[in-house]
């Protein structure tokens, strides 16, 4: 009979350890929830993509811009550690986002608690690192609509040198109709260019979906050279009323409001 009862009390732990992580996650199911801010040993991160996460029953599954990820999550209260990170092996296109994925992942390893206000999602990572998180679609505009309409190239600096316009160029920032994806359309000068943009802060990065391929003059073949360059790198956002200068560590553009 002990042993007995013994089989059936080992039996019933798992169980009632999953519907207890299940329980714990109740709040955070249903909702993709969106990377704002990571901080890692007090210093903030700039972030070049987006990672996403989704809490489904005990387990949470994503993507940290570059690579899937799942484990198992773990909650209770306002504990909460997840179990082995599993990812997905896809090389990333660069340094600065494979060293965010790092760093992304190895927060995730070492979180021991949460915090959950109104939308926005925080997880405690060790002694001084964080994962701030808001819930899709609840916060700020990634394009406000005083950015939003069409940009001229006023000067093109790749790699510190001025790359002389021999032709008008410009950006078309856009929202979605569902005002989820955030889209870019443009003209390089000889060729026009098309595809999305994510926003994490101040900090933008494009990925551009397609080009015509027009046979371009050598002058224009430097000029989009030159921009698709330097948009092909995260670019910090400075702008006024009508001016707007995108920087990165390939160059910056300036444009006026057409």
């Amino acid at each position: 009979m002990r042993h007995f009862f013994l089989l059936s009390l080992l039996n019933v732990i798992p169980f009632a350890a999953q519907a207890a992580g299940s329980a714990g996650t109740s709040g955070l199911k249903g909702v993709t929830w969106e990377l704002s801010n990571m901080v890692m040993d007090d210093r903030q991160a700039v972030l070049s993509q987006v990672p996403t996460m989704q809490f489904n029953g005990i387990r949470v599954v994503g993507q940290t811009g570059c690579n899937t990820f799942s484990a198992r999550a773990s909650v209770l209260k306002h504990a909460m550690n997840f179990g082995p990170v599993v990812q997905s092996r896809r090389a990333c296109t660069d340094a600065q986002r494979t060293a965010q994925e790092d760093g992304f992942i190895n927060l995730l390893r070492q979180v021991t608690r949460y915090e959950l206000k109104d939308s926005t999602l925080t997880l405690f990572s060790g002694k001084a690192g964080r994962l701030v998180f808001r819930a899709a679609g609840t916060g700020p505009a990634i394009l406000p609509p005083d950015l939003q309409g069409e940009w001229n190239v006023t000067r093109l600096s790749p790699g510190g040198r001025t790359v002389a316009l021999a032709a008008p160029a410009s950006i078309n920032f856009m929202m979605s109709t569902d005002r989820n994806l955030r889209q870019f359309s443009g003209t390089t000068g000889c060729n026009r260019i098309f595809g999305t943009l994510q926003q994490a802060g101040p900090v933008v990065t494009f990925t551009t979906a397609g080009t015509t391929r027009l046979d371009c003059a050598p002058a224009l073949n430097e000029q989009e050279g030159a921009l698709i360059q330097v948009l092909n790198t995260p670019l910090t956002i400075t702008r006024t009323a009508q001016h707007l200068t995108l920087k990165g560590s390939a160059g910056d553009i300036e444009l006026l409001r057409r």
